[in-house]
């Protein structure tokens, strides 16, 4: 849990206004988490469109990403993501 998640936690479980705005807040959270993810989204089909010579290399560039989302996921999974600080240092 973040700083950010805990921040937003602790004010649904002490907020006395009951479980509403306890929802109201996990929401915009989830909302400003996901909007990144929409946006990227949106925009790689816009690049895909706009630059051809890419389609060249589509299946390379997905299994590469699939492969290093893979790697972070075991890194954060085993509490070693701090290797990825060092490494872009």
């Amino acid at each position: 849990v973040g700083l950010v998640l805990g921040s937003v936690l602790a004010l649904a479980a002490s907020g006395g206004s009951g479980a509403w705005q306890g929802a109201g807040l996990m929401l915009i959270y989830t909302l400003g988490l996901a909007l990144p993810f929409l946006v990227l989204a949106l925009a790689s089909s816009y690049v895909l469109n706009h630059f051809r010579k890419l389609h060249l290399y589509l299946g390379t560039l997905k299994k590469v990403g699939g492969f290093l989302i893979i790697v972070m996921g075991i890194l954060v999974l085993l509490g070693n993501a701090s290797i990825l600080t060092t490494l872009f240092e």
